[in-house]
């Protein structure tokens, strides 16, 4: 009988369940090392081993993927604690969900690796990406926290994404991990009759993967070293500092957010901007034109006074009466040369409180009456008259005309009863170069006949651009991709409607009936600006709002042409990212623009309340971020930045072709679990019969 084979490294087989569970703290405690706020990258090509290690060696699988599920669900618990101060709830069943994501890589690469005899190089990379992908677009998605985010600052590695997207860095990660794991654990030399049989898994692993390295350092450089980047605008982010919590007991009041953003805009004009950003919600009203005409807000109070109240746009606040009506003789003053008119409207305006539709002649005075003189008896219609008010400051701003803020803000001031041109100095400010300016609100349109289940008034959020004119461009952009429960309840416009009611009651904000659903926006909107600083040079720009800078394949489509052509110069991100006190999510969110700049070859600028607000380059270089001395994020930094947009040439294969490279790991991840399923279960029932 020939002498049995011997192996020259590899074999290991875990016994402990302990040590599965030591190897997975390391795992753990190494990926919550390489991203911010520690941001020790180089862990990144080792942070997965000892967990691997276990994955591939471990004698009790279900042990192992218990143990993996463990791991993955306290990372995400750990490291995305800043969903907390929203909904603690929701922060633990989405962590608890990510969980799920270990155990399936888990478990496929122990199956390819110990029943297909494949390598961990190989499989690892396809299998990580896949998940990736999955949790990218399931449950709306949460694109956080891929192996590809600890490299924003690494600017050789990260042009790969301009192929393949962030997927391609994450990728190469994974790789390196999966090598050193094979080192580990595959035989080295295979010694029979004194003969020596060197395996193929090793060295295929380590040519694969070397490549890879070589190809991305080598790209890398290629990239960095290319003249493609041209100047552009020059463009100033706004950013103050409003917390938002879900009670609004600490909340900003509009107009403390309106002209918080104005003097930051007035502070920043002796730059000269071509372009002034706001970031999301920050008009603090409802801009656009469609709700902003009489004939909207005649027909919802003629029609459906209670869709108003549902809405929170109450109508008929007279300041400084609890019964919330005015008396005869305050009406009379608004129609001195028609009292009757008056009386028979003052009944209207009664009957409307009881929640009784208002006859349409004496909706008509009354949102005919003129505005000044309406809001100066203190008769507020209040997110249409706040809107108009607003959008006169808009205007006015992007004219730069700022003895015309006068008036407007002079009318804020008495809705609130306050001086809210307090602080801004208009008497010794002068006019200035007029600009374009981005401006984050809300936006209601009302539909007369709207189909079985749908609103009346739909709400959106939305993003409104004035032009040096300070004419409103007839095009908004209303918010495509909307966060779950954040921005809508689902169900709302299907047969399930009664289970829409039903969550829409148990979530903070519709406990009290009220229906703060977004409606979600179908057209991806690009703007045409001249920028003056560039001789009147035409560009192109588009504004993702909030977490669509995340979502890779949004802002794809923003810059990609129905026809193939590269549609956008830059990205503007507007975001209001106070939701999250302070936390690490503000660089955090900072880092996903890095990656969409250089996916796509474009600039971007992000206004962001909070923070963190600043300019990335095509190439994916950082500048002039919004701080207070070294401090990138935390209370108190407010500031506005002018700095230049830079545009690229180039149009990227990830822009053109999107995400078929994480599609094409997903489906070798599809077909690698069929195996598993299918295949192994059939075989090791033929082992064991």
């Amino acid at each position: 009988m020939p002498p049995p084979a011997r192996l020259v490294g590899g074999a290991l087989t875990i016994e402990s369940r302990w040590a599965v569970l030591v190897l997975c703290a390391a795992t753990f405690g190494m990926m919550s090392m390489i991203y911010i706020p520690i941001e020790w990258w180089p862990l990144a090509y080792v942070c997965l081993v000892p967990w691997l290690v276990a994955v591939t060696s471990a004698r009790r699988v279900g042990w192992m993927l218990l143990a993996s599920y463990l791991m993955g669900a306290a990372f995400f618990i750990c490291n995305a604690f800043w969903l907390s101060p929203i909904t603690a709830p929701a922060w633990i069943a989405v962590s608890l969900y990510l969980g799920i994501y270990f155990p399936l890589v888990a478990w496929l690469v122990r199956y390819m690796v110990t029943r297909r005899r494949g390598s961990v190089a190989l499989v690892l990379p396809f299998v990580w990406v896949g998940t990736e992908w999955l949790r990218a677009v399931v449950v709306t998605g949460f694109p956080w926290f891929y192996l590809a985010h600890s490299h924003y600052n690494v600017l050789t590695m990260i042009q790969v994404s301009d192929l393949v997207g962030a997927y391609g860095l994450s990728f190469v990660i994974a790789a390196v991990n999966g090598w050193i794991v094979d080192m580990l654990i595959q035989p080295i030399l295979v010694l029979r009759n004194r003969a020596v049989r060197r395996p193929r898994r090793v060295p295929v692993a380590t040519v694969f993967t070397a490549g890879l390295l070589v190809f991305t350092i080598v790209y890398g450089r290629a990239q960095l070293a290319s003249g493609t980047m041209k100047p552009g605008p020059r463009t100033a982010v706004c950013q103050q500092d409003y917390p938002v919590t879900v009670s609004g007991s600490r909340d900003a009041a509009p107009w403390q957010i309106l002209t918080g953003y104005l003097k930051l805009s007035l502070d920043a004009g002796a730059d000269a901007p071509d372009l002034i950003v706001w970031p999301e919600s920050a008009g603090s009203a409802t801009l656009n034109r469609e709700f902003l005409a009489r004939q909207t807000l005649v027909n919802l109070m003629t029609e459906e006074p209670n869709e108003l109240r549902r809405m929170w746009l109450s109508i008929g606040q007279w300041r400084g009466r609890s019964n919330g009506m005015p008396t005869l003789r305050e009406m009379e003053a608004l129609f001195p040369n028609d009292p009757n008119s008056a009386k028979r409207i003052r009944v209207a305006l009664a009957k409307w409180y009881m929640g009784k539709p208002m006859d349409r002649a004496a909706a008509e005075r009354l949102a005919g009456l003129d505005p000044k003189t309406r809001m100066r008896g203190g008769l507020l219609f209040d997110q249409w008259d706040f809107g108009h008010l607003g959008s006169e400051v808009m205007s006015a701003l992007a004219r730069g005309r700022i003895s015309e803020l006068r008036e407007p803000l002079g009318l804020i001031g008495e809705l609130w009863g306050v001086r809210a041109d307090a602080g801004l100095d208009l008497a010794n400010r002068r006019d200035r170069t007029p600009s374009w300016v981005v401006v984050g609100a809300y936006g209601y349109e009302f539909n007369p006949d709207p189909a079985p289940l749908r609103a009346k008034l739909d709400r959106f959020n939305s993003v409104y651009v004035y032009d040096p004119n300070g004419s409103q461009l007839p095009d908004r952009y209303d918010k495509i991709h909307c966060v779950l429960f954040g921005e809508y309840v689902p169900f709302r416009y299907s047969r399930l409607h009664w289970l829409y009611v039903w969550l829409n009651s148990i979530t903070p904000w519709g406990a009290t009936g009220f229906e703060y659903s977004l409606t979600a926006g179908t057209k991806f909107v690009a703007y045409q600006m001249e920028a003056a600083s560039r001789g009147g040079r035409t560009y192109r720009f588009a504004v993702p709002i909030c977490y669509e800078d995340v979502m890779p394949d949004v802002c794809r489509q923003f810059v990609q042409s129905p026809d193939g052509r590269k549609n956008v110069d830059f990205l503007l991100n507007v975001s209001n990212d106070g939701w999250f006190d302070h936390t690490s999510e503000l660089p955090q969110h900072f880092v996903a623009s890095v990656f969409r700049a250089v996916e796509n070859r474009v600039g971007v600028a992000r206004a962001v309340n909070t923070g963190v607000s600043g300019f990335i380059d095509p190439m994916g270089r950082i500048h002039d971020r919004v701080t207070d001395g070294d401090r990138l994020y935390g209370p108190g930094i407010v500031g506005a930045r002018v700095s230049t947009i830079f545009t690229d040439t180039r149009h990227s294969l990830y822009t053109r072709w999107g995400d078929w490279f994480a599609h094409a790991c997903t489906i070798l991840l599809a077909l690698m679990a069929v195996d598993a399923a299918v295949v192994g279960r059939l075989l090791s029932r033929r082992r064991t019969s």
